[in-house]
């Protein structure tokens, strides 16, 4: 094994800002909340492949801190971000919270569906309020997990309902690759869903495992089938793979992704983006695309070029930004009440309101309604094209189909 320390290696960034008190001392206190300062966790991934995603949500939610802080329109509490990377690894993910936990108020990130499921009874035991960069259906009922964005059987569901209606969807030959993992399943069922709601003709469902690097059965498996509209229930990771080795073999299809299927750093690749030219790459997808007129689009690209100027146009960014302002407007509640303790900013969840962050969500979310209630179903399709930033542009404004309306939710 790596050495721990250099594996568990620390960013802390000290930012003055956040919760407007009217006398701190005054206020009830617990774990990473003390003189002044309240510290929030951020556990992603920062290094390997999945840092194409885990690293721009990252600097969204530091940027997000940075911007409150220049605005010079909050005073009180100090925001310190306590940044780790699991590296996308179960086991590192476990070591490194038990660590973390007792020195966090609460987690304004913890990234990536397969550590979440691994870190559930940690979770639960913390008792700390984590917003999740998760779109796992099984965790939207979890009363410490903030997830307000359409889940991945939804954006699954959704896509579905869109090439059916748009794109003859009925008349196509069905496939879908999936993970082997609690990722993968969320996609196998919405998948499912939609196929059953429509009767659509299924020949293909692949699966693979992730750690696999050659995925050549399953690409010939979905030749043999006749597959001409594919689901990827997977990581952008291994996009690519899929769509260049059914080309090389010939076969031509339109492809249905959800968030997570696809990055910008995708568009590095020539042979990919001169087949999703041809071919539709579309993508489902429950965040604004880098070019959503609204007001808080405006900052989070004025966020993103100021404080990271490096980083490429990314909803992921947008992602973390998103955090950010969740983040904060818990930790502003729990001060207006006057308890920053882990139970206090549970508490609090319910006093955020109504918001659509200025247009960075889907529509507008009721923090006081019961978890599992509080997310939108409505996705935007996106479809890949070189020449425009994030290389993703929306195709239609957000919908929900019939599939998407009528996917059943798990309930605690």
């Amino acid at each position: 094994m790596k050495n721990l320390k250099a594996m568990l290696t620390t960013l802390v960034v000290v930012i003055a800002v956040s919760v407007a008190t009217n006398g701190i001392a005054q206020v009830k206190t617990g774990p990473g909340v003390a003189d002044g300062n309240v510290t929030v966790g951020v556990l992603s991934v920062l290094t390997g492949p999945v840092a194409l995603q885990g690293l721009p949500v990252s600097n969204g939610i530091e940027a997000y801190f940075k911007q409150l802080e220049a605005s010079g329109s909050q005073t009180g509490y100090k925001t310190t971000l306590l940044k780790r990377d699991h590296q996308y690894n179960a086991q590192t993910a476990n070591q490194i919270f038990a660590e973390m936990s007792p020195r966090v108020a609460i987690y304004g990130e913890l990234f990536g569906t397969p550590i979440i499921a691994a870190l559930q009874a940690r979770i639960k035991e913390s008792n700390a309020v984590a917003v999740a960069s998760t779109f796992g259906s099984k965790y939207y009922s979890d009363p410490q997990l903030i997830i307000p964005f359409a889940p991945y059987t939804i954006q699954i569901s959704a896509g579905m309902d869109y090439i059916v209606k748009d794109h003859g969807g009925k008349a196509l030959k069905w496939a879908i690759v999936s993970r082997h993992d609690v990722l993968g399943a969320d996609g196998v069922a919405g998948f499912e869903h939609a196929a059953k709601h429509y009767g659509l003709n299924v020949v293909s469902r692949q699966t693979y495992e992730p750690s696999d690097t050659d995925f050549t059965p399953q690409i010939q498996a979905l030749k043999d089938s006749g597959a001409n509209a594919v689901v990827l229930a997977n990581t952008s990771a291994v996009t690519a793979q899929f769509v260049v080795g059914l080309a090389r073999l010939g076969v031509h299809a339109i492809w249905l992704g959800w968030q997570p299927s696809f990055d910008p750093g995708l568009a590095k690749n020539q042979e990919f983006m001169a087949i999703v030219a041809k071919d539709k790459y579309l993508i489902a997808s429950c965040l604004p695309a880098w070019s959503t007129k609204s007001a808080g689009m405006d900052e989070v690209r004025k966020a993103r070029e100021k404080y990271f100027p490096d980083q490429v146009s990314d909803p992921y960014f947008t992602f973390g930004y998103v955090h950010g302002a969740i983040t904060n407007a818990i930790l502003q509640a729990a001060s207006k009440r006057g308890d920053m303790s882990r139970a206090g900013i549970s508490v609090a969840i319910k006093d955020v309101g109504v918001t659509d962050l200025n247009g960075l969500l889907a529509s507008k979310v009721d923090f006081s309604k019961p978890p599992q209630e509080r997310f939108p179903r409505a996705v935007q399709i996106w479809e890949v094209q070189a020449g425009v930033e994030s290389f993703q542009a929306p195709v239609t404004g957000y919908l929900s189909g019939e599939s998407a309306a009528t996917y059943p939710m798990p309930k605690n």
